[in-house]
C-alpha cells in the first residue's frame, strides 16, 4: 500500500519556518537572566579580588616605608657626631647639619636642617596612634640607640623597634631615657 502524501502548500511551509526558526521569547528571556546572573557573580568576585589586591599593596607600602625609616635611622646614627634625646631624637653633624625624628599628629617625621634652615622633611603616616620612645644604652666603645614606636592598637599594627649603633657622643639628656650597661 502506497500512500501518497500531499505536498504541503507554500503558505503552510512558510508558516512552519516562521514558527520553527530562531528563539522564542521565553528562550531569549531565560538566556538574558542566566547571563546577567553570571555577570553579577563575576562582578562580585572581581570586586573582592581588587579589594584584596589593594589591601596587599597597602601592607607592602607600609612594610617598605618601615624598612626605609629603619635604614635612614641607622645611617643617621652611624654618621652623626653628636645626638640628643628629648621628646624627639636629634643627630648633629660637624657641618652644622641636624636630623631629627619625632611623632606629630599621627605622622613620623624625619626633618633635616642645615644652618638652622629646614632643608627637607620626610613624613610617614602611621596607621594607628603610636607613642615614640628613645632609649640609649651606653657600651664600651659605642652606644646603642633604640627607637621604639609603641602602638596603641596591637591588632592593627604591632609595636616597632629600630636599633642603631653610634660612635657619636651624647649631649645632656633632659627627658630621654638612658640605660647604662
Amino acid at each position: 500500500m502506497n500512500s501518497i502524501r500531499a505536498r504541503p502548500s507554500a503558505s503552510s511551509r512558510s508558516a512552519d519556518l516562521k514558527r520553527r526558526s530562531g528563539f522564542t521569547l521565553v528562550d531569549t528571556v531565560t538566556m538574558v537572566i542566566a547571563v546577567s546572573a553570571l555577570l553579577s557573580l563575576a562582578t562580585v568576585v572581581l570586586h573582592r579580588s581588587f579589594m584584596a589586591h589593594r589591601q596587599a599593596l597597602t601592607e607592602l607600602r607600609i612594610i617598605q616605608n618601615l624598612r626605609l625609616i629603619g635604614d635612614r635611622f641607622r645611617n643617621d646614627a652611624a654618621t652623626a657626631d653628636r645626638y640628643r634625646v628629648d621628646l624627639s631624637l636629634e643627630f648633629e653633624y660637624q657641618d652644622q647639619r641636624r636630623v631629627s625624628y619625632e611623632v606629630v599628629d599621627g605622622e613620623l617625621r624625619r626633618s633635616c636642617w642645615s644652618d638652622e634652615v629646614l632643608v627637607g622633611r620626610d613624613e610617614w603616616k602611621l596607621q594607628v596612634a603610636c607613642e615614640p620612645s628613645f632609649v640609649v644604652e651606653k657600651r664600651d666603645r659605642a652606644s646603642l640607640i633604640i627607637f621604639r614606636l609603641d602602638s596603641q592598637d596591637e591588632a592593627r599594627m604591632p609595636s616597632i623597634e629600630w636599633i642603631a649603633r653610634t660612635n657619636s657622643t651624647s649631649e645632656d639628656n633632659t627627658n630621654g631615657e638612658e640605660a647604662a650597661e
